[in-house]
């Protein structure tokens, strides 16, 4: 069945540019010059979403995501095609909208709970919850004009689930606020999943709509590039834009002696999906530094001297018997060094469920000058799968006054006799 449908919907904005007084009503009639732009946000956009599912719609700046999610929502109007609901909608599609800054919390949960459609009475029935669920506390009580834009997230967010609703519709706001609560989030979104609710999102955090949603959209100049499965979609968005992280470190050059050189030098892997993640999200790895010996984050280091690459990251269950994996690659796809914990003989009985960290101490980092890549991994005991992998995704650049040639440096001394 059809939570939603959308029939060659079209979106079109008249940008003025008009002039005052006799430039604006004479010249242009005189000259024959066009005072205003058509500017289309969207164009032949044909959707079906499936009831119970979870969409994920990326785009660069200016795709036409949002315009999407407000036309869904009823927000505005296309300028032709034909929306089709089943269902009633709870939309949070911008910090702040429907709030009003000199009113309180507790004001604002009435105003905005209205706009959603609930009666006063069914506010009142919900309004524990919903501060209870944004964990405001006191600052219930006080001006939105006081709130940071991590409070704004907590109580919009919280009023939008508290709705009777069948499609939740949100946009570029779970990456607002701080991490415990955005996990709290995604905890109540996986729990509507679960329910049978239908949810758009639209991010800019491709691990977080790979790890949640079933299916992602595409969008490009507002129109509907590609669909369907989170990791293909990813894949080709950061092909298109060139935002994967490796497309900025390897000149074009490098990628014509890459291809030439590849069959021959077995050393080398595909930089097919460098700055892509992938895993069941199990555990989640949220952050990655590389530290010098001053416990400094930096993306420069010198040959031979200390380097450390440190992990955090959240299990969301107990896990038996991971391991973890970190692996080094030079810029023109050469496998550098690989160690991870099983290799080594260390054996982690168990992750419990909550935050941990790892790392891993380079006490002389060898590599001779050039430009790196760095893969961290949690994986399965057997290494069947990831839990979360970074397939080379972190930079750092090694500087050396040393002449030699090369990958590595090895300590080594000459000796001669000569005759």
């Amino acid at each position: 069945m059809l939570a939603a449908r959308l029939n060659n919907i079209g979106k079109k904005y008249i940008i003025s540019h008009e002039k005052e007084a006799i430039i604006r009503h004479v010249l242009p009639k005189f000259l024959r010059i066009k005072t205003y732009e058509e500017l289309w946000a969207l164009r032949q956009i044909n959707l079906e979403v499936k009831q119970g599912l979870t969409y994920g719609v990326i785009g660069r700046n200016g795709a036409g995501k949002t315009t999407l999610l407000n036309i869904i929502s009823g927000v505005t109007f296309p300028s032709w095609g034909e929306v089709f609901l089943n269902g009633k909608v709870s939309a949070l599609l911008s910090l702040g909208a429907g709030f009003h800054p000199d009113l309180t919390g507790q004001e604002n949960i009435y105003i905005n709970g209205s706009i959603l459609g609930l009666k006063i009475k069914e506010i009142k029935k919900r309004f524990k919850d919903i501060v209870e669920f944004s964990e405001l506390g006191n600052f219930i009580s006080a001006p939105l004009q006081t709130y940071s834009a991590g409070m704004y997230m907590r109580l919009g967010f919280a009023i939008a689930i508290n709705v009777d609703f069948d499609i939740l519709l949100m946009d570029e706001l779970l990456t607002v606020g701080d991490i415990s609560f955005q996990d709290k989030c995604l905890k109540r979104l996986r729990q509507l999943r679960n329910q049978g609710k239908t949810i758009i999102l639209v991010s800019q955090s491709l691990d977080l709509l790979e790890g949640l949603a079933d299916e992602l959209i595409l969008l490009n100049d507002g129109k509907i590039l590609s669909s369907g499965k989170p990791k293909e979609v990813i894949n080709l968005y950061q092909e298109i834009m060139g935002s994967s992280k490796i497309e900025k470190v390897i000149p074009k050059i490098d990628n014509k002696i890459e291809r030439l050189s590849k069959a021959s030098n077995p050393s080398q892997v595909s930089q097919a999906g460098w700055g892509s993640r992938s895993g069941n999200k199990e555990v989640q790895i949220y952050e990655v530094k590389l530290l010098d010996k001053r416990n400094k984050e930096t993306s420069i280091f010198k040959s031979g001297r200390y380097m450390k690459i440190k992990v955090g990251f959240i299990a969301h269950k107990d896990i038996d018997e991971p391991h973890f994996g970190v692996a080094i690659f030079r810029q023109d796809g050469t496998y550098c060094y690989g160690p991870n914990t099983k290799f080594d003989g260390l054996r982690i009985k168990k992750i419990k469920k909550g935050r941990g960290e790892f790392s891993i101490e380079y006490r002389n980092l060898n590599l001779l000058s050039g430009r790196y890549l760095v893969s961290v991994a949690i994986w399965e005991k057997e290494e069947k799968f990831a839990y979360d992998n970074h397939y080379a995704s972190y930079r750092f650049e090694v500087v050396s006054d040393k002449k030699d040639h090369g990958i590595l440096y090895l300590n080594h001394k000459w000796r001669w006799r000569l005759p």
